[in-house]
């Protein structure tokens, strides 16, 4: 399913526009109890994800539980980047 509103593309580019906000709501829905914040634009976007699911996991499966979430829209260069920084909530407590 695509992240993006559908109605929204770039002026001959072909791609669908996708907002940080619908990447933020789908990160946070499909791992309950996750905070996400989200910026950037033009199909490149970083996040910081804090959620308990991410205890025990390595960095690397930590970030690929989030990549997964994109994969068609990452596929279809609908989001070209994503930068992400991973946190567990004790690591974001600690700063």
């Amino acid at each position: 399913m695509p992240v993006s509103n559908g109605s929204d593309e770039r002026a001959g580019s072909g791609r669908m526009v996708v907002e940080p906000k619908e990447i933020q709501a789908r990160i946070e829905r499909s791992i309950p109890g996750t905070k996400a914040q989200v910026e950037g634009a033009d199909a490149h976007f970083s996040a910081v994800v804090v959620s308990g699911a991410f205890e025990g996991k390595s960095r690397v499966e930590q970030h690929r539980m989030i990549y997964d979430l994109f994969k068609h829209e990452m596929e279809n260069q609908t989001i070209h980047a994503l930068a992400l920084q991973t946190r567990t909530p004790s690591e974001a407590a600690r700063g």
